[in-house]
């Protein structure tokens, strides 16, 4: 036998084994046939012999490849999914953040109000005062009446009950009309404002209840003045222009 036929022979011999085995994935099987056809090409049967084997490992090669790459893009679409997930997560929770701001912004805005309310109310604890013989209000009494007006908005089940007062100096009828007319200064002041003339309850005591002697300049300026309550409309106060309890 020479040399070509024993060669052959050897192909046929490695050949058989693979042809009764289980058929090979493609990948596998591709690169057995080009390894074999590229190795004849070049070097006659023992280079198909070497090009089979190259083939074989270079299928297995680019089997592995191919399963992990899909592998790679089995994990890329969960990330992306993922991803998603998360921005949905995101916009939910910017809704969120959005809300709980306004809320906060809403709080401390109603907190700047009741702090002036406050101020307003220590203000208007020792009464709206008023210069001597006159009936008019200052610019500092008008604010606080102002303020006034804006909580007594938030809290419609209250009224305001207003006492004009005079000292003891001057004509008893004279004090009794002064302190009337100061009682209705405040309560067009609260008017301007927005509170309603049926919320507010007017009354003029003149000097009835005026405390300083008539030199106690300091005592006579606290006893010119219009007392502002602030009571439950429980519908048992009647209003009155001018009047006493």
């Amino acid at each position: 036998m020479n040399k070509l036929s024993t060669l052959t022979a050897s192909v046929l011999v490695l050949a058989a084994p693979i042809a009764s085995a289980e058929p090979a994935p493609p990948e596998i099987t591709a690169g057995v046939g080009t390894g074999a056809v590229a190795g004849a090409l070049l070097a006659g049967p023992p280079g198909a012999i070497v090009g089979a084997a190259l083939g074989g490992a270079m299928g297995g090669t680019v089997g592995a490849v191919l399963e992990e790459r899909a592998v790679l893009a089995a994990e890329l679409d969960d990330s992306r999914v993922r991803l998603a997930q998360t921005d949905q997560r995101a916009e939910a929770l910017a809704a969120q953040m959005a809300v709980l701001e306004a809320r906060a912004d809403t709080q401390r805005a109603l907190t700047e109000r009741l702090e002036r309310f406050e101020q307003a109310a220590i203000g208007l604890s020792a009464g709206v005062h008023f210069r001597t013989g006159s009936a008019e209000l200052d610019d500092g009494a008008r604010q606080r009446l102002a303020d006034l007006a804006e909580m007594l908005a938030l809290m419609p089940d209250l009224v305001v009950h207003l006492e004009g007062h005079a000292d003891v100096r001057g004509d008893p009828e004279a004090n009794l009309t002064l302190s009337g007319e100061r009682a209705r200064t405040v309560e067009r002041v609260l008017a301007s404002h927005g509170v309603s003339s049926a919320r507010i309850q007017l009354w003029s005591y003149g000097a009835e209840a005026a405390q300083a002697d008539p030199g106690d300049a300091e005592g006579l300026a606290f006893d010119r003045r219009v007392d502002v309550l602030l009571l439950p409309d429980d519908g048992r106060l009647a209003r009155s222009q001018e009047g006493s309890l």
